[in-house]
């Protein structure tokens, strides 16, 4: 597939991704056929001369973030998903590249302490759990939870949108100047 029609189908994923509330379908190795697309963009820009050099090298970067991106609003969803307990079918790809882009220490490292204001850069939201709610993972990829019942917590405001219309949380406010780092 030639580059242009890659970044097409990558853009096409993202715009279906951002449109929707529901988990869009990717074909299961849409991760790794963009992961090494985006390698070998790096690879030739290393090759080439200095202008094409800039020009794949720019090129190799909005494509990782718009990449990065989806795998972003997909992690969301799949834990809405995952919380509200319906079956998924389909993500074990999906799932693999998401631990080996992080790596799992990484993971870990990001589990972040439920009730902080500020968590890296995007705005949080204060919430009161209406049900039991277990661990997930939020747009910034932290672990929020597990919940019960009536527990308050600060978590990242797309997070608490999907799970308000799931009718599992009540959103107390909206602190816009709660933004993480």
């Amino acid at each position: 597939m030639s580059e242009e029609s890659m970044y097409e189908k990558l853009e096409r994923a993202w715009l279906r991704e951002r449109a929707s509330d529901e988990l869009q379908p990717l074909d299961p190795n849409f991760f790794r056929e963009m992961r090494d697309w985006i390698d070998r963009l790096r690879k030739e820009a290393l090759e080439s001369n200095e202008i094409t050099r800039t020009i794949l090298e720019k090129q190799a970067e909005i494509c990782d973030a718009l990449l990065s991106s989806l795998l972003k609003m997909r992690a969301v969803k799949v834990a809405a998903l995952l919380v509200s307990g319906e079956r998924l079918e389909g993500i074990d790809e999906e799932l693999k590249f998401l631990k080996s882009a992080l790596g799992m220490e990484e993971i870990e490292e990001k589990v972040k302490i439920v009730g902080k204001k500020e968590v890296r850069g995007a705005p949080l939201v204060l919430v009161t759990f209406k049900s039991q709610v277990p661990a997930f993972v939020g747009v910034d990829l932290a672990v929020y939870g597990p919940f019960s019942e009536g527990d308050v917590a600060h978590i990242p405001e797309e997070n608490a949108r999907i799970l308000a219309r799931r009718g599992l949380v009540e959103v107390l406010s909206e602190d816009e100047s709660s933004k993480r780092d």
